[in-house]
C-alpha cells in the first residue's frame, strides 16, 4: 500500500519514510565509489593507462622519484605527485596517465621533494593537476 504524506503545499509519496521537500530522492542510489590507495609505482601499467587513486599522508614522505615531469613510471607515485604539485604532503586524490618513455629524466627540487636524474626508461607518468 502506498501512503501519501501531506506537507504544506506538497504531497510526497512514501514507502514508510517521509522525504524532505526540496531534497532529491536518493533512496536506492549507489554510494559514490571510494578511490583506492595508489600502488607504489606505475611501472606495471601499460602506456596509455590512466589511474585515479588516493595517497595517504604517510605515502608522500618517502620513496624515490626520477624526473621533473614526466617522471619514470617506476617512481613512487605519491612522492612524485607532491613534487609535481598534484597533491600536498597531507595526501589526496591523484590522477595520472602513463606515457611513452623518454631518453632522459632531469631531477630537481620542488615542494620539499628532491627527485633524481635518470637516463632512458621504457615508460613515464604524468599527473593532472
Amino acid at each position: 500500500m502506498l501512503r501519501m504524506l501531506i506537507f504544506g503545499a506538497g504531497i510526497v509519496a512514501g514507502g514508510g519514510a517521509a522525504l524532505a521537500l526540496g531534497q532529491p530522492d536518493t533512496r536506492g542510489a549507489a554510494a559514490p565509489a571510494a578511490v583506492a590507495h595508489c600502488p607504489y609505482s606505475a611501472a606495471r601499467l601499460a602506456v596509455g593507462a590512466e589511474l585515479r587513486c588516493s595517497c595517504p599522508p604517510s605515502a608522500t614522505m618517502s620513496g624515490s622519484a626520477w624526473g621533473s615531469g614526466p617522471y619514470t613510471a617506476d617512481s613512487v607515485i605519491c612522492r612524485a605527485a607532491v613534487h609535481a604539485g598534484a597533491i600536498r604532503r597531507e595526501g589526496g586524490e591523484v590522477r595520472l596517465r602513463v606515457t611513452a618513455g623518454r631518453e632522459r629524466y632531469r631531477g630537481s627540487e620542488r615542494r620539499g621533494v628532491i627527485t633524481g636524474t635518470w637516463g632512458a626508461y621504457t615508460s613515464s607518468m604524468e599527473f593532472d593537476r
